[in-house]
């Protein structure tokens, strides 16, 4: 009798296994309807192929969260693949129409994901509407204008002759050389609150490779000033006809014809929108 319960289960098995398996060959076989992403809520349980700009990614467990945009319409995916996008490149995406928890997604299996490469607007079309470029990769082409150094006076480098970092200090500082710096670490980064000569016995001293590993408190560490002010980069402008669009550059290039590539962002310390490069 259990032999043939057993036998019994081993051929729902295979049976079952046989059956994802065509479902499987007939769904990567069969030809997706392509459709506009604002058309998607018409297409639930349907094998689509939708095109768009991925304005947003988020790995998970089993491959990653992406959502991509074109012509004002938005949409979720979930992709089974350990596939790497990112902001700003251009796919299109073949799978499933879900409807899960209140807004339409797209399901896509390995092998459904072609990628066109990177978005490469002209400035012009930056410029109409730069809100919804912010946060994507992209190329740009054009001339590039004379760059020049952007320096910040908020940082300075301090060593203990083997290690060195970048201390966030509010105000300019231009002192002695060998210092104790009293503050917070905020992202890694010391804040300075205070700087002395001596040290203060009632602040932990920690050595400056340690310092991320004081996330969110208030220690010291003593070290020798490097530099007194910090290079951010080097801006320029590329120019295309009538436009122009910020560039900053992790160093300076030559003027004249260049293809940059970078993350757009918006500037709040100078109220501008630029191109990131790297």
């Amino acid at each position: 009798m259990m032999q043939r319960d057993e036998m019994k289960l081993v051929v729902t098995v295979i049976a079952i296994i046989l059956i994802l398996t065509l479902l499987y060959v007939y769904r990567e076989n069969m030809k997706p309807s392509r459709i506009e992403l604002a058309e998607i809520s018409e297409h639930v349980g349907e094998y689509v192929e939708v095109q768009g700009t991925v304005v947003y990614t988020r790995d998970y467990e089993h491959g990653m969260y992406i959502e991509i945009a074109k012509n004002g319409s938005r949409v979720s995916a979930y992709l089974d693949t350990k596939i790497k996008l990112v902001p700003g490149n251009l796919v299109n995406l073949r799978g499933i129409v879900e409807y899960r928890l209140g807004k339409y997604v797209l399901e896509v299996s390995n092998g459904g994901i072609i990628i066109h490469g990177i978005l490469k607007p002209n400035i012009q079309n930056i410029l109409q509407n730069p809100q919804n470029f912010v946060g994507l990769n992209m190329q740009i082409r054009g001339n590039l204008t004379m760059a020049e150094k952007m320096v910040t006076k908020h940082y300075i480098r301090v060593s203990d002759g083997v290690h060195s970092a970048w201390i966030y200090v509010p105000v300019p500082y231009y002192g002695e050389r060998d210092i104790y710096i009293i503050g917070t670490v905020k992202y890694g980064i010391l804040h300075s609150e205070k700087i002395a000569l001596n040290k203060n016995p009632n602040i932990t001293l920690i050595s400056i490779p340690n310092i991320p590993n004081f996330e969110g408190e208030n220690v010291q560490i003593h070290g020798y000033v490097l530099n007194y002010s910090r290079i951010l980069g080097y801006a320029a402008y590329i120019v295309d006809g009538d436009y122009h669009l910020k560039v900053i550059l992790p160093r300076p290039l030559a003027m004249g014809y260049a293809v940059l590539n970078g993350t757009f962002e918006y500037l709040s310390t100078y109220g501008e929108y630029a191109l990131i490069c790297t």
